[in-house]
């Protein structure tokens, strides 16, 4: 039967014309807001007070669902929805965002390097499921602080803390938010 391709298919088209979102998770002061600046060129984006649970970054496109969304005359934002979460130490902060996430194209789990293992991602990315869900990526912000040969040996960590705790080995990368290059 040709239901299933087909329904696929018609799914993967009806996505071509929707947002790329992509979701930044991660605990207050972990750096989600200064690394997504900088991997859009917006630093607006670091500055802006969080008045909800999250804010929705577009294009100057108001079309569609607006709600918490927030409009930037950047260019290269177009066909981009980048939610930016506050604190998902909060709890309420998680429920607002779990139910962001099966839309996600990209999830971005960011851990301070400082306090890695404590920090909330861990439970929101066993959430996720581990086949036809949104690609995964761990962030490790303030590595900066670190001293020489710990860098290694927090991604080493973090990467194990991934498996243990969400069931997959994610990618991991370790940055300072202020300089994400």
């Amino acid at each position: 039967s040709l239901e299933q391709p087909v329904g696929m298919l018609m799914e993967a088209i009806d996505r071509m014309g929707q947002d790329r979102r992509v979701v930044m998770i991660g605990a207050s002061c972990s750096g989600k807001s200064t690394l997504l600046s900088g991997m859009v060129g917006a630093p607006v984006l670091a500055r802006a007070a969080m008045q909800h649970h999250y804010v929705r970054w577009r294009y100057l496109d108001d079309s569609g669902n607006s709600a918490h969304c927030r409009f930037l005359p950047e260019a290269n934002l177009y066909g981009m929805e980048l939610v930016d979460t506050a604190g998902c130490e909060n709890p309420e902060v998680v429920e607002a965002v779990v139910p962001l996430l099966p839309g996600a194209d990209v999830v971005v789990a960011v851990v301070d390097a400082r306090s890695f293992s404590e920090s909330p991602v861990w439970e929101i990315l066993a959430l996720l499921p581990a086949e036809n869900g949104p690609a995964c990526l761990i962030a490790i912000t303030h590595a900066d602080s670190l001293g020489v040969g710990q860098v290694d040996a927090t991604v080493n960590s973090v990467s194990r803390l991934s498996q243990e705790r969400s069931g997959r080995a994610l990618p991991v990368v370790a940055l300072n938010p202020t300089d994400p290059t």
